[in-house]
């Protein structure tokens, strides 16, 4: 248990202080060093501390007492130790693909334009990072306008907390496509234009560019189902939202939009 509270300290105490791709590295590597060398090393000794103790001559109920308690707690920690990485995959395979697969290139721009601020191009790493450090120079911005074709979901989700932490409205003139429309979900209010096209598909789980079984797919589809239904949009949307495979792109019209709760006002200008 302190093992995994050590983890949780790490990640609230670091995942903002250092590069995502550093931190992602960290985190990999104390999990391997946790399941290959920390975990194997406390659960053996417990074991033969316990059967030293046991085949000590003194008896009685206490001695007893001890040592179905401490196998009981053995088997417990095993249990989480064997559970823990199923609650936390999507967390490990976003980590994963922090560290390994994601493009070095910066295809993006974030600019403060008229009283709002300008997010456009890909979902890339470090996106989250600049938006802060614009929003920090800007502290009177109130829209967010999103011009983008998707990209890393993991980046659009902390673009989400920053965006729904600084209670902004988002607003999209343009196109917002795949992971931009988890970024979008954000606003406080969220407006359209009568020209803007928001387009949805199936995500995959982030890991390589290997086939992905079936059980996969749907771990991750009834994710992205739940995140939008929270968000208050319609269930019947969110449903229909994913039905799109993820190399297809639906794209819903605005009643539609409006009708689920996704958007809030289509609008020729917003401020």
């Amino acid at each position: 248990m302190v093992n995994f509270v050590g983890l949780f300290i790490f990640d609230l105490s670091f995942n903002s202080s250092i590069s995502q791709i550093a931190f992602s590295r960290i985190y990999l590597l104390m999990i391997l060093v946790a399941y290959v060398a920390i975990f194997p090393w406390q659960i053996v000794g417990l074991l033969r501390s316990t059967v030293r103790y046991a085949r000590e001559k003194n008896k009685g109920i206490k001695k007893k007492l001890i040592v179905t308690t401490v196998l009981l707690l053995v088997i417990f920690e095993l249990g989480i130790i064997i559970w823990t990485p199923f609650l936390i995959k999507q967390t490990l395979v976003d980590r994963f693909e922090y560290s390994f697969t994601l493009p070095k290139e910066r295809n993006y721009s974030i600019t403060f334009i008229d009283d709002a601020i300008l997010v456009k191009g890909s979902f890339k790493k470090g996106m989250s990072e600049r938006l802060s450090e614009i929003l920090k120079e800007y502290p009177k911005t109130k829209v967010i306008i999103l011009d983008s074709g998707g990209g890393s979901v993991f980046e659009a989700k902390k673009i989400f907390k920053i965006i729904s932490d600084n209670k902004l409205n988002t607003y999209v003139e343009n196109s917002c496509e795949s992971a931009c429309t988890d970024a979008f979900l954000a606003g406080e209010k969220r407006y359209i234009s009568s020209k803007a096209r928001l387009g949805f598909h199936q995500s995959k789980p982030a890991i390589l560019s290997r086939d992905h079984t079936i059980p996969e797919l749907m771990d991750v589809l009834k994710r992205d189902i739940k995140f939008l239904h929270k968000q208050g949009v319609s269930k019947d949307f969110a449903n229909k939202a994913f039905e799109a495979k993820p190399k297809d792109m639906w794209y819903p019209h605005h009643k539609e939009l409006l009708d689920s709760g996704f958007v809030h006002e289509v609008v020729e200008r917003v401020r």
